[in-house]
């Protein structure tokens, strides 16, 4: 797995998460997201790992300093409704619609502006275009800086998205990024 890029990249890795992560993994998502954290039990079966879902992690000596997830799942489970025209031409063998999804890239406050979201999202998309994803949706929410970041990589802020709300009561909003060079089955 590729190393963030900065000045003291040599210190950094990333990598798939580990059970060894999950106390870090936990503790990050605390901070970053407080209530809207996801938790202990979720965290520990995403990384377990379910065959289209990556946990990344960013970590330095043992420490957990970043994290992202993406998953393949069918566009139904995702972004359900009108969306799911974006995305007819990624129906697999089966006639699901699958697409890629970024859930939760947190960094922690020290190491922030450094490019690890940076190097976490493009790690990920990369891991989604193996596995021969077009279509990227994420949600973008404060206090987060993704929806900057996702738009520097490309994704259009779609909408907001008030079925996806949070404790402070705010929306997400909807990304959407047309991955190139897919290597998709149809053309």
């Amino acid at each position: 797995m590729a190393t963030p890029a900065g000045p003291r990249s040599g210190e950094w890795a990333i990598r798939p998460g580990e059970a060894d992560d999950l106390d870090g993994l936990v503790a990050l998502e605390r901070a970053v997201f407080g209530a809207d954290s996801y938790p202990r039990a979720k965290l520990s079966a995403l990384i377990r790992g379910e065959r289209n879902t990556l946990v990344l992690v960013v970590t330095r000596e043992a420490r957990v300093l970043a994290c992202g997830i993406a998953q393949v799942a069918p566009l139904a489970r995702i972004v359900p409704g009108p969306l799911a025209r974006l995305a007819t031409h990624a129906i697999d063998l089966h006639g699901t619609v699958r697409v890629g999804y970024l859930k939760s890239l947190a960094v922690e406050r020290d190491v922030r502006r450094r490019g690890l979201g940076t190097a976490v999202t493009r790690a990920r998309l990369e891991w989604l275009r193996s596995r021969r994803v077009r279509h990227v949706f994420a949600f973008a929410w404060p206090p987060g800086h993704f929806l900057a970041l996702a738009e520097k990589l490309g994704f259009a802020a779609l909408s907001e998205w008030p079925e996806k709300t949070f404790s402070d009561g705010s929306a997400a909003t909807l990304c959407h990024l047309l991955l190139d060079g897919a290597d998709s089955p149809h053309p």
